[in-house]
């Protein structure tokens, strides 16, 4: 018998491809929250921040009457756009989302840790046992997890083989980058990383 068709070789590889794709998913997961967390830091920093410099310019500084009007009224629009963000941020469950995200990213860094153990050293009792264990707990992971476009399949695919150093599906190119290319497995997607 080969190692090819040894059962637990072929656990091991599968083993290393579960975390493979946990690894990417959990970096796509990253990138959303980060978005979500400058979206919210500008707001918060409109919703203070405005309040404040008008207050402290009105208390520091001989604000001419005409010149507080003016403050007023822009005050007045950006607390009027801060009011329709807050009703978007509630209709659309953004906060929400953004706590969701974050669990999976949780889970997700948790099964990636297991499924690699699992790789390097399935265990030597009840190997095909533990990993179903693993199986088991990916699907409850899933159930209800975000689903991923394209573009972020393709960006956490590339994020994926480059950390683990492995050569595209199709393509064939082993990614050193994060910059975009032809490919329609590792690349086409419009984000640039550092």
């Amino acid at each position: 018998m080969t190692t090819d068709d040894d059962p637990k070789e072929i656990l091991r590889k599968s083993a290393w491809d579960e975390a493979f794709h946990c690894y990417g998913k959990a970096f796509v997961l990253e990138q959303r929250v980060s978005r979500f967390e400058k979206v919210f830091f500008a707001y918060d920093l409109v919703c203070f921040g405005f309040p404040i410099f008008v207050g402290l310019a009105a208390l520091s500084f001989k604000v001419d009457k005409n010149a507080f009007k003016v403050l007023a009224i822009v005050g007045s629009a950006i607390g009027f756009a801060t009011m329709l963000f807050s009703l978007l941020c509630l209709i659309g469950r953004w906060r929400e989302k953004w706590q969701n995200y974050q669990r999976e990213i949780v889970l997700c860094s948790t099964l990636f840790d297991d499924y690699r153990r699992f790789g390097k050293s399935p265990p030597n009792n009840e190997y095909r046992k533990q990993f179903e264990l693993l199986e088991i707990r990916r699907q409850e992971a899933e159930k209800g997890s975000a689903t991923l476009t394209e573009e972020e399949k393709r960006i956490g695919y590339r994020f994926a083989a480059r950390q683990f150093e492995r050569e595209c599906a199709k393509c064939g190119v082993k990614p050193t980058d994060m910059a975009s290319t032809d490919c329609s497995v590792c690349g086409q997607f419009r984000k640039k990383f550092k």
